[in-house]
């Protein structure tokens, strides 16, 4: 998914979905077609999938690493684990050593870094 009509679809489809297909009559008749279709693969996905691909096209929030230290220093302990083991290496503290989490920590450590990113 690399080209205007996709990019744009994703947009919309992640932040207007249940307007998306009404704009996207606005493309030109050789991209509406192909809007169209990849709008229609990206409401099937579930939310989280939706959001990676976001990320994937169009990178993190510039303010990412802000938030997440922001939100490093407002956790409990068990919390603050769960957030490092789902953070980009580079954000990493230094030294910090993986540890066993909790799969509902793991879940709300996830879904927090993927909100961190998009704000």
């Amino acid at each position: 998914m690399s080209g205007f009509a996709e990019r744009t679809t994703l947009l919309l489809v992640a932040v207007k979905k249940s307007e998306a297909s009404e704009l996207l009559e606005g493309f030109a008749p050789s991209q509406a077609e192909r809007a169209r279709s990849c709008a229609k693969q990206l409401t099937t996905m579930d939310s989280a999938t939706r959001q990676a691909r976001l990320s994937h096209e169009f990178g993190p929030s510039p303010q990412f690493s802000a938030r997440i230290h922001t939100l490093l220093t407002q956790v409990p302990a068990a919390l603050r684990a769960a957030l490092i083991a789902h953070l980009p290496q580079q954000l990493r503290p230094a030294g910090a050593q993986p540890v066993s989490v909790a799969p509902a920590l793991k879940a709300v450590a996830a879904r927090l870094v993927r909100e961190a990113r998009f704000g």
